[in-house]
C-alpha cells in the first residue's frame, strides 16, 4: 500500500510540471507571434518606402 501511495504522489508532481511546461510553451509562442507581427510591420513600411521613391 505504501508503494502505491508514493507512486500517486510522484504522478501528481509530474502533472503539475506538465501544466507549467504548457504555460511556458504558450508564452514562447505568444512572444514569437508578437515578433513576427513586428517584422511584418517593418517589412510593409520598407515596401511602401521603396514604392514611393
Amino acid at each position: 500500500e505504501n508503494d502505491e501511495n508514493e507512486d500517486n504522489e510522484n504522478y501528481d508532481h509530474g502533472s503539475d510540471n506538465d501544466e507549467n511546461n504548457d504555460n511556458i510553451y504558450k508564452n514562447k509562442i505568444e512572444d514569437i507571434t508578437e515578433n513576427i507581427d513586428g517584422m511584418y510591420m517593418i517589412a510593409m513600411m520598407i515596401m511602401i518606402q521603396i514604392r514611393t521613391k
